[in-house]
Formats: C-alpha cells, sequence, structure tokens
C-alpha cells in the first residue's frame, strides 16, 4: 500500500471519503464505506471481463486515519492473507 502523512488533524474524513466515493460510483464502482471516530476506509472494486483476464478485477482500499500528530492516508490493494 502507497502511504502518505498530512500534518493536520483539522480534517473531515467522513466527508473526504463521501466525496472520493461518489467519484468512483460515478466511474460505474460498487463503494463501501466503513467509518469510525478516527478513521474511515473505502473499498472499491468493479468486474468487467477485461479486468478479470487482466487481474485487475481486485479490490482497492482507501484508509483515511486521524492520528494525534495529524492525517495518515494509505491507498492500495488490501493484504486479504491475514
Amino acid at each position: 500500500m502507497e502511504t502518505r502523512f498530512y500534518q493536520t488533524c483539522d480534517l473531515d474524513l467522513q466527508k473526504i471519503a463521501a466525496a472520493v466515493g461518489f467519484e468512483y460510483k460515478a466511474q460505474g464502482f460498487e463503494v463501501y464505506q466503513f467509518d469510525d471516530d478516527n478513521q474511515t476506509t473505502l473499498q472499491l472494486r468493479k468486474d468487467t471481463p477485461f479486468r478479470a483476464v487482466t487481474g485487475f478485477s481486485k479490490d482497492l482500499g482507501i484508509s483515511l486515519q486521524r492520528r494525534n500528530d495529524g492525517t495518515l492516508v494509505q491507498v492500495g490493494m488490501p493484504d486479504l492473507r491475514d
């Protein structure tokens, strides 16, 4: 997963995730959003025959997590082996 850290705690994580989800829904993705007070996770999926053949049918995960010193954002394919 790609990880970025932003030195601000003043972000509305749920609103950001909802806006990202809206953009992906407009492109035909299924979007699932899971929230709590300090973390929001999006799971994005789009199945087409081309994606199945090329291996691009995997889910994409986006996690926004509030920390004491800022906001951690992770984007990538979740490791489902655990």
